[in-house]
């Protein structure tokens, strides 16, 4: 009774395994290169995804992130946005909760799960998983983006750090993911606890992975030869260093951050060096925000005068413009 009760659990409503079938093929279907088509089939299977429930829902993720590593370039651009706006999901972060408390439960045998085998998601978890509070569907999610940052083409190293940089932004604002939650006095307690649970799931994410992204985001940001790429992951890495600063861990600000941010201020890309110079200016202006006075802080205002400052003589008028907009917010507001 209890394997045919399991093989009735198995089976797939045929309109499901129709629809799941259709998603795989218009995720893989040609003319992906193009942003706005991949911006219509993104929309598309994140509203799917929404309404599956959330065994399908693990199927086309585990899909979704096998994309990540096509050799065809179109399913990795794709795969890397998906996974951008998955991770930006009310009902992506309820399900993992939702992993979690039946990992916990008697029948935790008969919850599936993702592999572990990831290398970064082994970092990740100190290689201690039964110690570990987060889901693996999330970490494995943030694996495949960030295997991606290293992708031999441009246009997939840049979407990829620009996926981050939505993620980590909506953690940042404290927008819980960017959900849309109400702050109304109707909300139950329930209701508050789920939202909370997901804002803690989020950043506790991002901190166990904070070294190596870190690390991967920086070393891109300075050592990539295409200009675009260099911009993206200096937007991430500010963002990244930003959590790191408010949650005091540990992969904060360090002195190669600095070094590598002064070097990109003189940046032959007039994007990069002013992606640079407002990373440095954020930075400055956060630390003004601590009742402490750091060594950090005062190495980041040394970085500043002798790397930004100069910008207002700069070739390019809109590196002086910037350069004359961050003095005024950092010297004279």
């Amino acid at each position: 009774q209890q394997l045919k009760y399991h093989l009735l659990q198995q089976q797939q409503h045929p309109i499901l395994t129709l629809l799941i079938g259709m998603l795989h093929k218009l995720f893989t279907s040609k003319g992906l290169e193009r942003a706005e088509s991949r911006s219509r089939v993104c929309s598309l299977g994140i509203l799917c995804l929404e309404h599956f429930p959330s065994r399908e829902r693990g199927q086309l993720l585990r899909f979704v992130s096998n994309m990540c590593q096509s050799k065809v370039s179109s399913h990795r651009l794709l795969g890397v946005e998906l996974i951008g706006e998955v991770l930006c999901q009310a009902w992506f972060w309820k399900d993992e909760r939702n992993c979690q408390l039946k990992k916990t439960s008697d029948d935790a045998a008969e919850v599936s799960s993702l592999d572990l085998n990831s290398s970064f998601v082994q970092l990740a978890l100190g290689n201690d998983v039964e110690n570990d509070n987060i889901a693996t569907t999330s970490l494995l999610l943030f694996s495949s983006l960030h295997s991606r940052l290293t992708d031999k083409l441009p246009a997939v190293r840049t979407r990829t750090a620009m996926s981050f940089v939505g993620v980590l932004q909506k953690s940042n604002v404290n927008s819980v993911m960017g959900l849309e939650i109400q702050t109304s006095s109707e909300l139950n307690q329930e209701k508050e606890s789920d939202d909370a649970f997901i804002g803690k799931s989020l950043t506790t994410t991002l901190c166990k992975i904070g070294p190596s992204l870190v690390h991967s985001l920086r070393n891109r940001a300075r050592n990539d030869d295409k200009a675009t790429v260099r911009r993206a992951c200096i937007v991430a890495w500010l963002e990244m260093l930003s959590l790191a600063y408010r949650e005091d861990q540990g992969f904060g600000i360090s002195g190669l951050d600095i070094s590598a941010l002064c070097t990109l201020c003189n940046d032959p890309s007039v994007a990069t060096r002013k992606a640079a110079a407002e990373a440095l200016t954020k930075l400055i202006i956060d630390t003004y925000d601590s009742d402490e006075y750091s060594s950090q802080a005062s190495a980041l205002e040394f970085a500043w005068a002798h790397t930004v400052l100069p910008l207002v003589s700069d070739a390019e008028v809109s590196c002086v413009t910037r350069a004359i907009e961050f003095f005024s917010k950092l010297i004279i507001d």
